[in-house]
């Protein structure tokens, strides 16, 4: 899979078409409820224990690679009371390859220009302990319908009550993050932390 990812035709060097997600045009809907009806639904509530959005404008002279995710993630992390170190699962936006790259930086599960160290060493695999990232494929290999945000949410909340077709075993909290607009210029992003019932 890599090595057709890699010799797709590049799209903007270092990009190849493989690592740009495809848009199309989709919708959906989430319902959010409060305790006292979540707790009487025939499905196990999943809770949403954190969450942070952030603005970040173009500015001269700013670095590309760093996101709102810096600013969203903290917040999110911090209202939850969890650490990036604690989280089962990652649903991250993947517009493209770099995207995700750039977000698992700045929501803290590596360090600044580590995340090649953090992506070989095998920390993203569903089948070990750690972080998973995109079980149900991602933007890039499952579907992106013009608003992946909430796909994010929801297979976020199928892995927290054991429900996925991807299933990590035992997880019991993930973060969604979604970032809008483009990368090193206005952008948007929103973090949300889950934890399982």
């Amino acid at each position: 899979l890599f090595r057709s990812v890699m010799e797709s035709r590049v799209i903007a060097d270092p990009l190849h078409l493989l690592e740009c997600c495809m848009v199309s045009d989709g919708g959906g809907a989430l319902v959010l409820a409060s305790p006292e009806v979540a707790r009487g639904t025939k499905k196990k509530p999943v809770w949403v224990i954190g969450s942070g959005e952030a603005i970040q404008y173009k500015r001269n002279g700013a670095d590309i690679t760093v996101s709102s995710a810096a600013q969203s993630g903290p917040r999110a992390f911090a209202e939850a009371q969890v650490t990036p170190g604690e989280i089962d699962i990652a649903m991250i936006y993947d517009s493209f390859t770099i995207t995700v790259a750039v977000m698992l930086e700045d929501l803290g599960f590596c360090k600044k220009g580590e995340v090649g160290d953090f992506v070989t060493g095998q920390n993203l695999r569903w089948d070990r302990p750690g972080l998973t990232l995109n079980t149900d494929g991602g933007g890039l290999s499952s579907n992106h319908p013009g608003m992946r945000g909430l796909f994010l949410l929801l297979e976020s909340a199928r892995q927290l009550r054991g429900e996925s077709t991807s299933q990590v075993p035992n997880a019991k909290l993930a973060v969604a993050h979604g970032n809008g607009g483009m990368l090193g210029s206005t952008h948007a992003g929103g973090t949300i932390v889950l934890a399982a019932d």
